[in-house]
């Protein structure tokens, strides 16, 4: 929304003749979290900015800054929201050890005509809304398209259930929780963890769909006897590489690589394979306020 392009533009002023942290305030800050004395990995950050009232790590860790002086150094203990689901006993809880650093105040910028020329590439606000409604609208097309992807994968799976290794499902689980900087690449080998077990659950529960996902399309890829072509491949590099600018090099070279092409190939004939599971599944897509009169009948 308009609001959110305005908000990521805000600039920061730090504060003077106040120490106090108020609701409001952005903050640079230090933290850390133990839990039984152990640090807990992903739950850590240095000179992170935190605006205070807005609920961006964990509920209630915001309400203990309020009050808190500049340069002060606090410890509050938080309940993790994983434990509600965790089947532990007792709950699971993080010890916290945050500093203060700075306190600044947010300058949103004014939403007007000014505004959409120079961050929208618009001549007015009225045309600017017109270009963010579009955007949201293709957001929420694609959206849908993947949630009906999701499903027709999961009926896929109920009908032909396998199972996958637990040392491939491990492995893609241990990859899972670096890719999301929950676990450091040097540790991802590691049988020592700090990482909560209803967390690797969760990692471990997507790992599997994942490889099954990707087996299965596979298999469906095979049957229906799909091909890639050389130039689809370029194509697909070539698209990847023009929405970079900054790494187009980079990314043009990855590319080059067999290996790496081999693997856009894979994923070029999965999605040649989804596609003919929509065909033949004659799936509609059904606007939201049809939808919504259909449920009335």
């Amino acid at each position: 929304s308009l609001v959110r392009l305005a908000d990521s533009l805000a600039q920061l002023h730090p504060i003077t003749g106040r120490e106090l942290v108020e609701s409001g305030d952005v903050l640079t800050l230090d933290y850390s979290a133990t839990q039984n004395g152990q640090p807990i990995s992903g739950l850590d950050g240095k000179s992170r900015l935190v605006e205070v009232g807005k609920e961006t790590l964990l509920p209630g860790f915001q309400e203990q800054l309020v009050g808190v002086r500049k340069g002060q150094t606090i410890e509050f203990s938080l309940l993790l929201p994983q434990a509600e689901n965790a089947g532990d006993t007792l709950p699971i809880t993080a010890d916290f050890r945050v500093t203060v650093h700075d306190l600044a105040k947010k300058e949103v910028p004014l939403l007007d005509d000014e505004f959409a020329k120079d961050h929208g590439e618009c001549e007015t606000l009225e045309e600017l809304r017109a270009k963010v409604r579009e955007n949201l609208e293709q957001m929420a097309e694609r959206r849908a398209e993947g949630q009906m992807h999701e499903g027709l994968i999961g009926e896929l799976l109920s009908r032909n259930p396998f199972e996958i290794p637990p040392g491939l499902v491990h492995e893609q689980t241990q990859q899972l929780l670096v890719d999301a900087g929950v676990q450091r690449p040097e540790n991802a080998s590691s049988q020592e963890t700090t990482i909560p077990e209803s967390v690797r659950e969760g990692f471990s529960l997507r790992a599997k769909r994942q490889i099954q996902t990707t087996v299965i399309l596979d298999a469906l890829v095979g049957q229906i006897g799909l091909t890639v072509t050389a130039e689809e491949i370029d194509q697909k590099a070539a698209d990847f590489a023009s929405a970079s600018v900054e790494h187009r090099q980079q990314i043009e070279a990855f590319y080059t690589d067999p290996t790496n092409r081999r693997m856009l190939e894979g994923r070029l004939l999965r999605e040649k394979g989804l596609r003919a599971v929509v065909e033949k599944a004659n799936v509609k897509m059904v606007p939201k306020d049809v939808a919504a009169e259909q449920g009335k009948d």
